[in-house]
């Protein structure tokens, strides 16, 4: 519970102190830990039970509250069931007391011994990349976009030793904008391949379609080709690929290595098979409509997303209202079939949690 606490609610490095009997920390608690005392940074009083206390040193700035610490808990979360080296938190049931002390008592978590596997996470190199931006005017921008898509896929040769070829749009052009910025999205030409003389291809096939392409289209493309054709290094770079592997506990050799000491760290010996993240979707409904209009909001594409609501009495409506299919709609296209959504429900939260599985595509590290 200790990297729990650790990860979900001090980012960055932290300090271990031992108990008020052993030390000079002035709290009373099983284990502290603390964040820099020269900032807002919390300190968490973690007692035996496994219940934990957040607060702030003495003359700290900053506050601590219910909303920021939901926040990071649903922020670290993929489901019900935390894991960590030696141990499987639930947080099902997990409560946040807060108190007129500056306070919060984080509670009712409960524990089972771990899989027999744990995660082992690989950076290796992945292969090149190459990206270029074009800019593109009203009207007709679904037409432009689907033209250079058709293009590129058709014109290039080797197309089939790509791994990643894409054209993307950023942003939607205004109504009526103000200005030619503001009627103005960006195409963004994304590729990977696992050598650099695949991608050669990608900037002399830009370079005819920037000859015959949408209007508006010819003088960017003609700059970029003329730059990259001949100074191609400056844009053509390696990636780095992160991949994730599940490793027996028993083939592992855990060690702490400092200067020149090492020291082995133990495994855990008591394990249980997981049968994997429990996910469901609300079977009630509400009236939505006695809660007032509901307006859309850009949020981004993450793998995981939690959402909660302030006061008890909304969260019946928010549990109605984001359902699996409403976030299938939310993501809108960047949602694809081969995507698997899992929904969590923390109830003593007010909170609604959702994880897109599939979304992040290349893995964190990727860039497209």
């Amino acid at each position: 519970m200790v990297s729990l606490v650790s990860s979900a609610s001090v980012r960055g490095g932290v300090g271990l102190c031992l108990p008020e009997e052993q030390s000079n920390c002035g709290i009373r608690a099983d284990i502290i830990v603390s964040g820099r005392c020269c900032d807002a940074s919390p300190v968490m009083r973690i007692k035996a039970s496994e219940d934990f206390d957040i607060t702030l040193h003495d003359g700290a700035r900053g506050l601590v509250s219910r909303d920021p610490i939901t926040a990071q808990l649903v922020y670290e979360v993929q489901g019900p069931f935390y894991f960590d080296l030696d141990v499987v938190a639930e947080i099902i049931n997990v409560q946040l007391l807060p108190n007129d002390k500056g306070m919060v008592s984080v509670t009712a978590f409960t524990r089972a011994p771990p899989p027999p596997t744990t995660k082992l996470a690989v950076c290796m190199q992945g292969g090149f990349q190459i990206e270029y931006y074009l800019f593109a005017t009203r009207l007709d921008i679904a037409e432009k976009l689907a033209d250079i898509q058709g293009c590129l896929n058709e014109m290039i040769t080797n197309r089939v030793d790509y791994s990643v070829l894409r054209v993307d749009q950023y942003g939607t052009p205004g109504q009526n904008a103000a200005s030619q910025a503001l009627a103005t999205c960006m195409f963004r030409v994304f590729a990977q391949a696992p050598t650099v003389e695949t991608l050669l291809t990608l900037p002399k096939t830009i370079g005819g379609y920037g000859l015959g392409g949408y209007c508006g289209s010819t003088p960017a493309w003609i700059f970029a080709w003329l730059l990259l054709s001949f100074r191609y290094p400056l844009a053509l770079r390696p990636f780095i690929a992160y991949e994730t592997f599940l490793i027996r506990y028993d083939s592992v050799n855990l060690r702490v290595i400092m200067d020149h000491a090492q020291k082995a760290v133990p495994l855990p010996t008591k394990t249980q098979p997981f049968a994997g993240q429990v996910s469901y979707d609300s079977s009630e409904t509400h009236d939505q409509a006695k809660y007032g209009a509901t307006c859309r909001a850009p949020l981004g594409v993450n793998a995981n997303v939690g959402f909660w609501v302030l006061e008890g009495d909304e969260y019946d409506w928010l549990r109605s209202f984001l359902s699996i299919n409403r976030i299938k709609q939310l993501l809108g296209d960047d949602y694809l079939e081969g995507y698997e959504i899992e929904h969590l429900e923390l109830r003593n939260l007010r909170c609604v949690h959702f994880l897109v599985k599939g979304v992040l595509e290349g893995e964190i590290s990727s860039t497209y």
